[in-house]
């Protein structure tokens, strides 16, 4: 019989599963006990669903509704992604208070449902715990991943690639989970095995027993015989027949005796019985003690980068390319309801097994446990990962190669030609400009690989170095010996501030070129930098700060959340060719008497940056 469906069908196992859309003829899963599924079923059918199973109904194809999945596969998940993360199937979800529902009744006397039906009614899907107990999961699964195309950098600058987290991806799960008990099929299973331990023994019990002939035959021997007496006085036979045993006996001078074989084979019966019952207890036992796992927060999660340059390095070495994990899973709640159930094991001897002691065992049974998970799992670049950076620019895929080759011999003794900064992804002076690429192995089960991309900016000529210099080998300065700014390079585009950093070197802040006028004119070199704090260059490393701020990761994260929504770009700078600029907002600081060195207004309109 065809019915259009107009509803919107939307659940996994408490109602119904579709397996192609295309198919008129699909199979859907329906449960006693839960409302959603029986007001389903009887829109297919038109009456009442009195036992839960698969059933195969006909749909329309062109008013067939949203097909998810099968439930021979897996008890699939809401999932959710944000950026470019992993592609996430899923939607098959039910409400999971109706299933809930369904296996209530099922345990429930007075009502038709059946612990059996409903087992049975799962097929493949969920996780099968034992023979008897069925564990059934319900994820609603999250990847957080930074927004495709998010960051611009320019070639020469360090970015990290992280979502509104604050990590390269985030996955958040809520995972319900519910474990339930076929009990019908069990004791079913309990009441054949008991009974056959008590038949078998009481076959055992009879060893040997007597037998004779017939009334009216006269034995001889093994002969039972019938005679008939004729009119002239003698005796005719008239009926014969053997004397016999029943299948596993045999006969001596009137009486049966059970052979060893029997014996043997009533013992084996017996022992196979008494071991289910065993099992059947070991059944129970490991139902009513399963605790159910959160979500497997994914294995080596491993990132590519597309830089020309530290692209090829980062994927060369294996463990570097693999995501730092933090986080964890905690239980929300885990409830658990059972009954108990008296039964038997026996005790019987082998030598002796012409009786057994039946042993009294009350069995918890389960009729369902449900528990709660909440799983947060962060990823990011582990923490020596690209952090030093040497003089030249040049960023070192681990901070001990930065050790390594990046010392140098002076008159202090050798001290370090690179700083630590922190673990971000380097984009080479030479790299293309354009979209590169990055790629994320997520290693979680059912998630697709993902790609996304970054954008690289080309620096104006003479800001950065010259795009045919390769930092790795050679000194990239651009080699004018023109800093007009004075502060390492930089200009200002019409769209904020486009900041290029130098690592300096304290015995040669200015190498191959002459520092800029604010630097030079003042002797402030020589006062901040080759001598500073009364002693030379590298030995300021030797004092005690001046001050310090500690960062823990709750004040990294105020601090991050505060500087949302403040640009510090702007200050209100205009400029003439890009070079000479003035700041009303620095004139604005002056005049408050917050900011010294810019002169007086008979000098300047306003205060000048970088002249």
């Amino acid at each position: 019989m065809k019915k259009k469906i107009g509803l919107l069908l939307f659940i996994v196992i408490i109602s119904f599963c579709f397996i192609n859309v295309e198919a008129k003829t699909v199979w859907k899963v329906f449960l006693v006990g839960c409302s959603e599924s029986e007001e389903a079923y009887f829109k297919y059918f038109g009456k009442k669903l009195t036992k839960s199973g698969r059933y195969a109904v006909e749909i329309d194809e062109k008013t067939g509704d949203i097909i998810s999945g099968d439930i021979t596969g897996k008890f699939e998940d809401i999932s959710s992604t944000e950026g470019c993360g992993p592609s996430t199937s899923g939607g098959m979800a039910c409400s999971f208070g109706c299933l809930e529902s369904a296996v209530n009744n099922a345990n429930n006397p007075y009502t038709v449902g059946n612990t059996t039906d409903l087992f049975n009614a799962f097929g493949g899907a969920g996780n099968s715990v034992n023979s008897y107990c069925k564990e059934v999961c319900f994820d609603k699964k999250k990847f957080i991943a930074p927004e495709n195309n998010s960051v611009t950098v320019k070639q020469g600058t360090r970015f990290n690639w992280l979502n509104s987290e604050g990590h390269i991806l985030t996955l958040k799960d809520d995972r319900t989970c519910m474990t339930f008990f076929d009990s019908n099929s069990w004791q079913n299973a309990y009441n054949s095995a008991s009974s056959t331990v008590r038949s078998t023994t009481d076959a055992l019990n009879r060893r040997s027993y007597s037998v004779g002939c017939d009334y009216g035959y006269v034995q001889r021997n093994d002969q039972c015989i019938k005679y008939r007496t004729r009119t002239d006085g003698k005796r005719v036979e008239v009926d014969r027949y053997t004397l016999s045993c029943s299948s596993g006996y045999y006969y001596d001078n009137n009486y049966c005796y059970m052979t060893s074989d029997r014996r043997n084979e009533l013992i084996d019966q017996r022992n196979g019985a008494i071991n289910k019952i065993n099992s059947l207890i070991g059944d129970a036992n490991s139902c009513y003690n399963h605790k159910s796992s959160p979500i497997n927060g994914c294995d080596d999660v491993k990132i590519s980068y597309g830089d020309e340059v530290y692209g090829s390095i980062l994927e060369s070495d294996s463990n570097a390319s693999k995501l730092n994990k933090t986080g964890s899973s905690n239980v929300v709640s885990d409830t658990r309801n059972a009954t108990n159930k008296v039964i038997y094991n026996y005790s019987c001897s082998n030598s002796y097994p012409y009786s057994c002691t039946a042993i009294y065992n009350s069995v918890p049974v389960l009729k369902y446990r449900k528990m709660q998970f909440h799983t947060e799992y962060n990823w990011d670049l582990q923490d020596d990962i690209f952090s030093c950076v040497d003089i030249s620019g040049y960023s070192h895929l681990r901070c001990e190669y930065a050790e390594k080759y990046s010392g140098t011999s002076g008159y202090f003794g050798k001290y370090q030609n690179y700083i630590k900064l922190g673990s971000n992804l380097p984009v080479n002076f030479n790299s293309e400009a354009g979209q590169h690429e990055i790629s994320i192995d997520y290693g979680c089960e059912d998630a697709i690989n993902s790609t996304c991309s970054y954008n690289v900016s080309e620096c104006p000529d003479g800001v950065c170095v010259p795009k045919d210099c390769d930092p790795t080998v050679e000194d990239c300065d651009d080699g004018t010996g023109d800093d007009s700014s004075g502060d390492g390079g930089g200009s200002n585009n019409g769209n904020g501030i486009d900041v290029i950093y130098r690592v300096i070197d304290l015995n040669n802040p200015f190498p191959n070129r002459t520092p800029g006028y604010n630097w030079n004119m003042t002797g402030l070199v020589d006062k901040y930098i080759t001598n500073n704090r009364k002693v030379k260059t590298e030995e300021v490393y030797t004092k005690e700060p001046m001050y310090t701020i500690e960062l823990d990761p709750a004040l990294i994260k105020e601090i991050r959340n505060s500087n949302k929504d403040v640009n510090y770009g702007d200050l209100n700078l205009y400029c003439t060719d890009g070079v000479k600029c003035r700041s009303s907002y620095l004139r604005e600081l002056r005049d408050n008497g917050r900011l010294s060195g810019c002169g007086t207004l008979d000098d300047f309109d306003a205060c000048e940056v970088g002249g």
